[in-house]
């Protein structure tokens, strides 16, 4: 053997004798310089990996953790951000990996609040939500410091008990020797624990932090979700009183207020949360994709503006229309029914907001429903049954999954919802055998229910238009029953909001006419009751007059008593329009009186025309009829000549529309009551008249009456005609009809107009009823 090779082969040998004996030595005299490097090491790689997670994949961050783990297998901190980033890709496979880091993290540092708050809401995630209780209920007393954050859950979860208690029911099946019975179960008990429990532990967490925004909102929410709404009003404004720019407090309290029929104020709250969303926030705010018909939204998405402009949000034309034709009551100056979609937004996403997902609520299927048909009438819930837990299923519907489901029953019909996984994945019921909820939520209209339906009642009323130069005169009367207007004594008064709205047929406005009325009753009898002396006397009576361009227009007409809260309405879409070269006439006016103001009237305005909004006559006063003649022609000489006829016949038992001459009244309005008789004109003048006792008629009986009148009354047709001579082309006259030998009934008036230098012809009818 050479001695370069001995040489080589020794140093190796010595090699393996000095390495143990080294590393001996230098365990000996350093131990404490090995793991201060190992530690320093791992802090290093620990905070890069820290600073790049949100820059790489999910998968990177992993491994960069992973990588801090090879150098120190105890570092809690990387334990912990693994379990994070598992918790985040939200599977159940990765969920389990997420609890096995953080159970290792929380052995390594027992004593960490984050480590313990980050286990509740991953039980929470794993659908455990009566673990995550009670696990963020131990927090509370091992971790004071976290105390705040730990009562905010306990409430959260004990809140989400109360919701999902408060509708459920099941049906228990016993069986033994006889034939099976059947127990439907209720779960109100269980609703009414957990809501105190969670209100106990919302105030809690608020008292120990004051900031705690989501704290305040879950509190109202408890609050309206008990049909207290006033509580979720209280609950936003000390919200606001810790963050008063709060747009969604500010949400939050304006639907309080609707809840509590505080629609002024609430749209005063909605405006204001309105104000402080920017563009993109208020555009979902104000989005009406899921209640606009397919034609309103191809018009409002062919709007080539945007809805946000350099100072902020804009209203377009169409947008301001969809809600216009909508308002429910166009005495206040706001529309109920926009208000009603604001509300819905914020309740949807107040309550079906999937906060452990970060969904928010306007996404989510029950919220979209709510949006669309609004709060049902009735809701039913059946409770979710998965053998094994909620992370054993695997997404597909079959015998290992029974009940979750949620009904909500509206008017005509009803849209069903399934939890599919137990972590509050409520989606449309799509299951093969039943009506799919979505195809229900597609094709079922938009529901609305009007929120002052029992407060209104139709009222008698009359529209009649004529030629006015290029234009057209409409004169509209209408009657208001006294028994739907606030009773009191004689010493105070009442207070009545009285508008009438004219739409063309885009429903851009074209007149409005709004006032209020200050009246006071005549002397009482001695049973409490005003007075009054006629069938007309017992009516409050309006009468007014506007110029329009000829079209069809929507009419909408409204008083409303302040003390009692009744509306008499009427609503109708009118076409005004004469003929403009051939023979026509105008509409005719009923009426109960027509007084000349001079020996030779020339024009409408020297006639003072007592409408008769409620066509009905007694047999014995006569019946007035105002009517205009146009494009008569003119002979030679400049002279004209026409004759009018009329004819009083049966009219068609289809034909009567019994509240032409009744109003319908309101269930339930309480003492009968009479009143002053109101004549607005041009100089809106009051007459006290001297009246007797009237009381509340049974509208449903009376109709019934007036249909049956209308079959048993002999057939009487009757024919007058008159002739008359002018010089004018257009010209105006009035008819008097005696009523004396009419029986009592429904008929139907036809006036007929001859031009006796052309022969044509126009005619006009009206239906009036006489009675004794």
């Amino acid at each position: 053997m050479s001695y370069k090779r001995d040489t080589k082969m020794r140093r190796r040998c010595t090699r393996l004798i000095n390495y143990p004996f080294s590393f001996l030595c230098l365990s000996l005299c350093f131990p404490t310089s090995i793991k201060a490097v190992k530690q320093n090491d791992a802090v290093s790689l620990y905070e890069a990996a820290l600073v790049q997670v949100e820059s790489v994949s999910v998968e990177e961050s992993l491994d960069a953790f992973r990588d801090v783990l090879k150098v120190d297998r105890k570092h809690a901190p990387s334990h912990y951000e693994i379990a994070r980033l598992y918790m985040s890709l939200d599977t159940p496979m990765d969920r389990q990996s997420a609890r096995n880091a953080l159970d290792i993290a929380i052995r390594l540092d027992p004593g960490n609040g984050d480590y313990q708050l980050t286990l509740g809401e991953l039980l929470g995630k794993q659908g455990l939500w009566l673990n995550a209780e009670r696990h963020y209920e131990k927090v509370c007393e091992t971790h004071p410091e976290r105390f705040s954050e730990a009562a905010y859950m306990v409430g959260f979860f004990a809140m989400q008990a109360f919701l999902k208690y408060i509708d459920m029911e099941h049906i228990d099946i016993v069986t033994g020797l006889g034939p099976p019975t059947y127990h439907l179960f209720r779960w109100e008990e269980h609703a009414t624990r957990d809501r105190e429990k969670a209100l106990a532990f919302l105030v809690k967490s608020i008292v120990a932090d004051p900031r705690n925004r989501d704290g305040y909102y879950d509190l109202g929410l408890i609050h309206y979700e008990s049909k207290n709404p006033k509580g979720l009003v209280e609950a936003s404004k000390l919200c606001m009183d810790q963050y008063p720019e709060d747009k969604d407090a500010l949400l939050y309290c304006g639907l309080g207020y609707q809840g509590m029929g505080e629609w002024e104020t609430a749209h005063e709250y909605y405006i204001c949360a309105l104000e402080r969303m920017s563009a993109e926030e208020r555009a979902l705010m104000e989005s009406v994709d899921l209640i606009a018909s397919q034609e309103e939204q191809s018009v409002l998405d062919s709007i080539a503006t945007t809805d946000t402009t350099r100072i902020g949000w804009t209203d377009n034309r169409e947008r301001v229309r969809f809600w216009r034709k909508r308002d429910p009551l166009y005495l206040t100056t706001f529309s109920e029914r926009r208000l009603e979609h604001y509300g819905r937004v914020a309740y949807a996403n107040l309550r079906y907001g999937q906060r452990l997902k970060g969904t928010p609520g306007w996404q989510t299927d029950r919220g979209k429903a709510h949006i669309k048909f609004g709060r049902a009438l009735n809701k039913k819930a059946t409770r979710l049954e998965i053998p094994g837990g909620v992370d054993s299923f695997d997404g597909r519907f079959g015998q290992s999954i029974q009940g979750g489901d949620e009904e909500w029953y509206y008017e005509g019909f009803s849209i069903s919802f399934v939890n599919s996984d137990g972590l509050d994945s409520w989606r449309f019921d799509t299951r093969p055998g039943r009506i799919s909820a979505r195809y229900i939520f597609n094709h079922q209209p938009t529901h609305y229910m009007d929120p002052f339906r029992h407060h209104k009642y139709r009222i008698p009323n009359q529209v009649a238009s004529f030629k006015d130069g290029d234009r057209l005169r409409v004169e509209l009367a209408y009657a208001l029953p006294k028994y739907n207007v606030s009773a009191t004594d004689a010493d105070s008064g009442f207070v009545l909001e009285n508008g009438i709205f004219l739409f063309d047929k885009d429903w851009e406005e074209v007149y409005r006419k709004r006032s209020e009325l200050n009246l006071r009753w005549p002397e009482l009898t001695p049973s409490g009751y005003p007075v009054a002396d006629s069938l007309r006397n017992s009516h409050l009576m309006f009468q007014l007059a506007f110029r329009v361009p000829s079209g069809t227009y929507h009419l909408v007409g409204e008083v409303r008593d302040r003390k009692k809260g009744s509306i008499g309405t009427f609503r109708e879409a009118r076409e005004f329009a004469t003929a403009d070269s051939s023979l026509s006439i105008s509409d005719l006016l009923l009426a109960t009186d027509i007084e000349t103001g001079s020996p030779f009237p020339e024009r409408r305005s020297h006639l003072n025309v007592v409408a008769n909004p409620l066509r009905t006559y007694h047999r014995s006063e006569p019946a007035f009829i105002y009517l205009e003649v146009y494009n008569l022609k003119r002979d030679e000489y400049g002279r004209t000549e026409y004759e009018i006829s009329y004819r009083i016949g049966r009219p068609g038992e289809d034909e009567i529309d019994p509240y032409l001459f009744i109003a319908q009244r309101l269930p339930g309005n309480g003492k009968s009551s009479g009143a002053t008789q109101v004549s607005v004109t041009r100089n809106e003048r009051l007459e006290v008249m001297e009246v007797k006792e009237v009381r509340e008629p049974d509208d449903d009986e009376e109709a019934r009456r007036i249909k049956e009148m209308a079959r048993s009354q002999e057939g009487l047709e009757t024919t007058v005609t008159s002739r008359y001579e002018g010089d004018r082309e257009e010209d105006f006259t009035y008819l008097q009809i005696d009523l004396g030998h009419v029986p009592v009934g429904v008929h139907r008036l036809t006036v007929r107009v001859t031009d006796t230098k052309t022969g044509q012809t126009a005619a006009r009818e009206e239906l009036f009823r006489v009675i004794e």
